[in-house]
């Protein structure tokens, strides 16, 4: 419960609404109350006005007419007059020339000058005739009103001056009066009635506010539970807003529930992960303390601020860093000192040091404050003397082995130029013989020619691969770039194997667009990679089996594909198919071809800035395919690859 003094009371929503409704309510109707009066006021003002003139008009007519009998008539007719009639106070007739009193119901007033305002007035309001009227008090205290009209005299009926007419307004002023009682009266009670029903408006507003601030702190103190009183249908902003409440109150306790749980969940699990840091913590201490390392620090100058590992015993008597520094410590090593400061510059990098006849592979960093700022250099040095002299002799080797490969590739190109020699002789000797230019030839010995010529040939491919080989390991490897049509050369090269599908009794279909596939291309080259994978495909198809030939334009390059029904390839034997001198089991059996076919053929597509590859699988033929750019990208150095 909370108590209420009586400045929160002043302070609180009920207390400013009920004065803000009854100050708004007394507001209105003191200002509805001014109008009503003023209004009233004028209303009575303007009926004892319009009697005053009408009671005026009348006695001005009654002196019109005795005015003819003489002013002495006139005279008695005012003294009758006034004693007739209560409410007269006195009537006046003045000269309009001279400004006298000419009679009067006061015959002691006859003769008397009157220049007050009322009668400047009413004589200059002759001409137009119009009544002249102003209200004021006798020296008794009584309320005169006075009227000032025109009277006439002959019978043009000239206005002569003026006649007063003072009426006591006694009677009006006590009807206004009473009037006026009325209406605060009226108004008193609309204001009374207004403010309790402020009252009662301001608690049935700011119930629903109460009870909504009573929820509110037992909610704020922890209470979950505390809900807002809520009505049925229908319901106003405030009971929607206290409903609204009690749903959020809900939610919030049931995410307060919630979270309590996870916060036991997160306390147990960050139990568990504080537990496994320090089991984590110990492990990494003792790898640090007895792997083969050395784990280091230093600080702004270069001293050393920790050092831990099993390395530390690589260095003798150096072992001992922690507060000495790097140029004093490893004087004669001075790659130490070097390093740390260009870590301390922020540089991290590794490099290879020497100490005593060990070699470390050091890995060397700036340490950092959570603000950025280097306060020293963190570091992890590795004994790799071992590896270093395992390195120098693979280096060795390797120097060997390039040696070896330089003198292959010399040997190769050698044996190639001297084999090509004798074999342009053997071959232009066998067409001599074919053509029998020594003689004719019997059905055997021509069969002999044939086989001599076919066994030519063969070595003359082989030539020629060893010779591009030799070229490609020579960097003497040039391309021939022309505008060519792919679909030519695709119908050329299968053109040139129609003999041999005959012999092999297999069937060749090409799928080519109508229109010429041009592209920017060494068309020999081209040429030789197409009879490669054709000769391929031949080479494992069955007899009765299918080979077929695709090419088409896709965007902005050139692809063919060549596609076999035969015996397939192994997925493990994929990626050994354009390595140089690897020939499959099959291709073994075969007994055909150097292992150098699909090489040169990927060396001549890639040096295109094609791409070469293909996809088999055992038992359902193989699909070899490379792709051609339209225009050869430039080269690294912006410029065009040589076209000669």
């Amino acid at each position: 419960m909370v108590t209420r003094t009586p400045s929160t009371r002043f302070r609180s929503i009920r207390t400013k609404l009920t004065i803000v409704m009854i100050g708004f309510m007394a507001l209105t109707l003191g200002t509805l109350g001014a109008f009503l009066n003023t209004f009233h006021t004028k209303m009575l003002l303007q009926q004892v006005h319009e009697r005053e003139r009408l009671y005026a008009a009348n006695i001005q007519q009654s002196i019109n007419q005795v005015m003819f009998a003489g002013k002495y008539q006139v005279q008695a007719y005012l003294e009758s007059l006034v004693q007739r009639d209560p409410r007269l106070r006195y009537v006046i007739v003045v000269d309009a020339k001279t400004g006298r009193a000419i009679a009067h119901s006061d015959p002691s007033q006859i003769g008397r000058r009157y220049d007050d305002d009322l009668t400047r007035r009413g004589l200059e309001s002759l001409a137009t005739g119009h009544q002249v009227t102003q209200a004021y008090k006798l020296p008794s205290g009584e309320a005169i009103f006075d009227l000032a009209v025109p009277y006439v005299r002959g019978y043009l009926k000239e206005p002569a001056g003026i006649i007063r007419i003072g009426t006591s307004a006694a009677e009006e002023l006590a009807i206004l009066h009473t009037s006026r009682l009325y209406t605060l009266a009226i108004i008193l009670l609309f204001l009374a009635l207004s403010a309790v029903l402020a009252v009662v408006l301001s608690f049935r507003l700011t119930q629903g506010l109460n009870d909504l601030v009573s929820a509110v702190r037992r909610f704020g103190a922890g209470d979950y539970t505390a809900h807002v009183p809520v009505p049925g249908e229908p319901r106003d902003e405030l009971d929607q807003l206290g409903l609204d409440f009690n749903q959020m109150a809900a939610r919030l306790q049931a995410y307060a529930e919630n979270l309590e749980q996870q916060v036991q969940e997160r306390t147990e699990q960050l139990a568990r992960l504080y537990n496994s840091l320090r089991e984590s913590e110990q492990r990494l201490r003792t790898v640090v303390t007895n792997a083969p390392i050395v784990l280091f620090a230093t600080d702004l100058n270069g001293c050393f601020t920790m050092a831990e590992g099993k390395g530390l015993a690589l260095l003798g008597d150096r072992q001992q860093l922690v507060g000495l520094c790097a140029d004093e410590n490893f004087s004669d090593v001075p790659a130490v000192a070097r390093n740390i400061s260009r870590a301390l510059a922020g540089e991290t990098f590794s490099d290879l040091v020497t100490v005593d006849n060990y070699v470390f592979e050091v890995w060397y960093g700036p340490m950092k404050d959570p603000s950025g700022t280097t306060t020293g250099v963190i570091g992890v040095a590795m004994d790799v003397t071992e590896r270093q002299r395992l390195e120098n002799q693979l280096r060795a080797q390797f120097e060997k082995l390039q040696e070896l490969d330089v003198l292959k590739t010399n040997f190769v190109n050698a044996v190639s130029h001297e084999i090509r020699t004798p074999l342009t002789s053997i071959m232009g000797y066998a067409e001599f013989l074919e053509d029998e230019i020594g003689g004719p030839l019997s059905a055997l010995q021509r069969e002999f020619v044939d086989q001599l010529e076919h066994g030519a040939r063969r070595l003359e491919f082989l030539v020629n691969d060893l010779l591009d080989f030799a070229r490609l390991e020579a960097g003497t490897f040039r391309l021939r770039l022309e505008d060519e049509d792919l679909a030519d050369k695709i119908r050329q090269a299968a053109d040139s194997f129609r003999p041999q599908l005959e012999e092999g009794r297999l069937h060749m279909e090409t799928q080519l667009p109508a229109e010429p596939l041009m592209a920017t291309m060494d068309g020999q080259r081209i040429g030789q990679v197409l009879t490669n994978l054709i000769g391929n495909a031949l080479k494992f198809t069955a007899p009765e089996g299918m080979i077929r030939i695709r090419a088409w334009q896709a965007d902005d390059h050139l692809r063919c594909e060549i596609e076999d029904t035969g015996e397939g390839i192994a997925s493990e034997d994929i990626p050994k198919l354009f390595q140089r001198f690897s020939q499959l089991e099959a291709g073994i059996r075969k007994g055909k071809g150097t292992g150098l076919g699909l090489s040169i053929s990927k060396a001549i597509v890639e040096a295109h800035g094609g791409k070469i590859g293909v996809w088999s699988e055992l038992g359902k033929g193989s699909t070899f395919w490379f792709t051609l750019p339209l225009r050869p990208a430039p080269l690294e150095d912006g410029s065009e690859p040589d076209h000669g």
